[in-house]
């Protein structure tokens, strides 16, 4: 395989690795939203506070 072969398969492989970090920041982006929401209701400084509730922590 010649040096600009090598390069474009490369190339394919970086793309390819970048859809998948996007894709895993989009979904880090969303669960971090969604934990913010679920902070800001918790606290009392949203109106649907009551709409969310804090889980029991398990004891050992």
């Amino acid at each position: 395989m010649d040096a600009f072969e090598e390069l474009k398969k490369k190339h394919k492989e970086l793309q390819a690795h970048c859809r998948i970090l996007e894709t895993r920041l989009q979904l880090y982006a969303t669960t971090l939203n969604l934990l913010s929401l679920e902070n800001a209701a918790l606290s009392g400084r949203d109106a649907d506070a009551a709409k969310v509730r804090a889980m029991p922590q398990h004891m050992p």
